[in-house]
Formats: C-alpha cells, sequence, structure tokens
C-alpha cells in the first residue's frame, strides 16, 4: 500500500530509537497524517512548484510590458509581487530539500 507520512514518522522515530513510540496517545493531530501519503505529499509540492513557475511567467510579462508609457500598474503589480515571488520559491525549495532529506531522496 502507500506509504503515509505517520508511516513514515512512525518508522523514523522507532528505528532512530527517539523514545517516542506512544505519541498516538499524545497527538490527536496524528490522526489527519495518517491520511496524507508521502506520494501526495510531493505531488503537493510539485503544484506548488508549478504555481511558482506561473508567478515567475507573470512576472516575466510584467517586466516586458513595463517598456510601455501607461505601465504604471504593471510597476505597482510588480513592486508587490516580486517580494512575494521571492519568498515563496524560498519557501517552496526549503520544504522540498526538508521532503527530500525527510524520505532520503536526492534534490538537485
Amino acid at each position: 500500500g502507500k506509504t503515509t507520512v505517520i508511516d513514515h514518522l512512525v518508522s523514523t522515530v522507532i528505528s532512530n530509537n527517539l523514545g517516542l513510540e506512544k505519541f498516538w496517545d499524545d497527538i490527536l493531530s496524528v490522526r489527519d497524517a495518517n491520511k496524507l501519503s508521502l506520494e501526495e505529499f510531493q505531488l503537493s509540492i510539485q503544484e506548488l512548484q508549478t504555481g511558482a513557475k506561473n508567478i515567475e511567467n507573470v512576472l516575466n510579462a510584467e517586466s516586458i510590458a513595463l517598456t510601455d508609457e501607461s505601465s504604471k500598474p504593471s510597476k505597482i503589480f510588480l513592486d508587490k509581487l516580486v517580494p512575494f515571488y521571492s519568498t515563496c520559491t524560498t519557501e517552496i525549495n526549503d520544504l522540498k530539500k526538508l521532503f527530500d532529506s525527510s524520505v532520503g531522496t536526492a534534490h538537485p
């Protein structure tokens, strides 16, 4: 079957003898992690990466539009979106690295 996030966490806890084998009793939200597979989590990361790529495409298109004299709205839009995009890509990359290191997947 599918390896869920909780399956991976339990395996990590047991194999590293972290002394947390009974955390099912302590953490009520673990129930939700039991429904999320690692594959689904990886797909969610890929969706975030695709969304970030779409934002990048919009930024590029808006940058080209700045050559027009009537581009003041584009400049305002870019001034707000560029920092957001930068934060998003950093956070997505950090999340992917964390996920990859957790499940032993190499990342570029």
